[in-house]
């Protein structure tokens, strides 16, 4: 199977009684196998992406067919499993497995991958990459941006409802005006913070440091500079004055992440932004990010993402 684009008014047009959101994600196939989430499928409808954005950052819906590479994003991240085949994630070394009542929590810039337990099986979710403004603002008796203290985090009834409500709204978001998605989203965090935030007694402790080692700042420049020439990271610890072993404890130390999964996330970055913003053919796009084909490019970000680029500029450019 593949991603492929959902037209909201197509799905308003045609919003049976009792909507179950799930059920415009994922087409029904013979071998998928059924759960409480995603109950009879419309034969219309194949798997989807569909995103929101707004000052509260990102939200996407989509149908995973495959693994993601273990990579990072700028923001905060939540993932909610909606329903389809089960799943599981790995963060800082531990395994997490989805649930209807477990979610993934991922601090900014760190690590993670997602992995499918079926390979025939694709698995709904509901992702929401948090503003760090917007985070620290829902959440300001934490003090600075918040540091999930833990990449498992329980939902109760009422979280899970609120996830079904946000992902219902980013798929028909004609039927939903009346109700702003920021007020569900606040209500969702200020939710899920209560549970995922520290012990009071800690809470001065794990927030998200301001970036002081001067070597690490270099090395992020470094990248961002020479996005369209990934430098090994052998050569990146040169630049900084240091050896290899040492840069790499200190991205780990500083970003919980790795300098090769960092310069990841800065093409991926680049990536997006050439496909929201110009209309560069694929090949000069990858040739500007250093990849060598655009085969290639599509490879890496259809692994990072889950979408390829060609339907992900096609359905930010039809939204």
């Amino acid at each position: 199977m593949h991603i492929a684009l959902i037209k909201t008014a197509c799905i308003c047009s045609m919003r049976p009684p009792g909507f179950d959101a799930c059920a415009y994600v994922l087409k029904r196939t013979e071998n998928f196998p059924q759960n409480d989430h995603s109950q009879t499928m419309d034969a219309n409808f194949v798997n989807s992406f569909c995103a929101l954005e707004g000052p509260y950052g990102r939200i996407e819906v989509l149908a995973y067919s495959h693994n993601l590479v273990t990579h990072a994003h700028s923001q905060a991240q939540l993932a909610f499993w909606m329903g389809g085949g089960s799943a599981h994630a790995h963060v800082a070394g531990q395994r997490i497995a989805f649930a209807p009542d477990r979610a993934l929590a991922v601090n900014r810039l760190g690590s993670h991958d997602l992995c499918l337990d079926h390979a025939d099986a694709p698995a709904v979710f509901l992702v929401l990459y948090i503003d760090d403004v917007f985070l620290r603002d829902c959440c300001n008796r934490v003090g600075d941006s918040l540091v999930f203290a833990s990449a498992s985090i329980h939902l109760d009834a009422l979280a899970q409802s609120s996830a079904v409500q946000v992902m219902q709204k980013v798929l028909l978001p004609q039927t939903s005006a009346d109700l702003p998605m920021e007020a569900d989203l606040r209500s969702l965090l200020a939710h899920i913070v209560d549970q995922a935030a520290p012990p009071k007694p800690a809470r001065e402790v794990p927030r998200l440091r301001h970036l002081v080692d001067y070597r690490l700042r270099v090395a992020m420049a470094h990248m961002r500079a020479n996005v369209g020439s990934p430098t090994p990271t052998e050569e990146l610890a040169e630049v900084v004055g240091l050896s290899r072993s040492r840069l790499c404890a200190l991205f780990l130390d500083e970003l919980g992440t790795s300098p090769h999964v960092f310069w990841n996330t800065v093409r991926l970055e680049a990536a997006t932004q050439r496909l929201n913003a110009d209309h560069a053919n694929l090949t000069e796009l990858a040739l500007d990010l250093g990849f060598s084909t655009s085969g290639n490019f599509s490879r890496f970000f259809r692994e990072h993402t889950g979408v390829t680029p060609s339907a992900y500029r096609r359905y930010r450019h039809a939204a």
